[in-house]
């Protein structure tokens, strides 16, 4: 496999939610490798496998972070106004969900989703309290359960998303 800015962000993404996660947890579930598709995205310990997918609030802020991630963006854009952004990202997180959860997946393992929240104006207590706290109703297709990870001003925080 080519070891692309995907790749590397997607091997990122699964060390920084294992770390978080061992802390919260008391394991020590560790990355193993990157996996081509069909199977989930990542390999690891304790016979799991992570498929990541990140939210961002629009596509438009999606298309950005991925210009600058590959050089094609050299100044900032301007700030653009969101309306409701914490209800925006909750939104954004279902549709990955559910995104996710309506493909096929080539599994050996225990599979789960994790959902990388890209929302600089989001804070962790804003999500456990508005977004966590109750069932969202979504599917969950072959995971057997589906984390968030969102990174804030205290640091990165994991949870289990109650579909």
């Amino acid at each position: 496999m080519a070891h692309g800015v995907r790749d590397l962000h997607e091997e990122a993404t699964c060390v920084r939610f294992l770390a978080a996660y061992n802390a919260v947890h008391s394991t020590s579930i560790t990355f193993q490798a990157l996996q081509d598709p069909p199977h989930p995205d990542c390999s690891c310990t304790g016979d799991l496998e992570i498929e990541l997918v990140s939210a961002y609030y629009d596509p438009a802020a999606a298309k950005e972070r991925w210009d600058l991630a590959r050089g094609k963006v050299k100044a900032p854009t301007p700030i653009r106004s969101i309306e409701e952004p914490d209800q925006t990202i909750y939104e954004q997180i279902d549709a990955a969900i559910t995104n996710k959860a309506g493909k096929h997946y080539e599994v050996k393992s225990k599979p789960w989703l994790v959902v990388r929240v890209d929302a600089p104006l989001l804070e962790w207590q804003d999500l456990a309290a508005d977004y966590l706290d109750e069932a969202r109703g979504l599917p969950s297709g072959e995971f057997d359960e589906v984390w968030v990870l969102l990174g804030d001003s205290d640091g990165d925080h994991v949870a289990r998303v109650l579909l």
